[in-house]
């Protein structure tokens, strides 16, 4: 399924948090919202740290892939650690 495809019928999950939304006040559902997004970004956060302790990637690296003028040169030495 494409990214543009719809499912033609919705998980148990989806069914769940629909009757869960539908009884609370939109202030609770923001909450609730609020809540899942904060979740998500500490697990992003906490997946880039681990991918830039497996890298080793330091300040430097950060600071000089800043100030390098060439990007392919920049790709091409991220891509020769992986």
């Amino acid at each position: 399924m494409t990214a543009l495809q719809t499912p033609k019928t919705l998980t148990e999950a989806q069914i769940r948090l629909l009757r869960l939304f539908s009884v609370m006040s939109p202030n609770e559902s923001d909450e609730i919202i609020d809540l899942v997004q904060f979740h998500l970004q500490e697990k992003l956060t906490r997946e880039v740290e681990q991918v830039i302790t497996e890298k080793g990637y330091t300040q430097n690296d950060y600071d000089n892939w800043l100030n390098e003028s060439n990007r392919t040169e920049t790709l091409q030495k991220i891509r020769s650690r992986q």
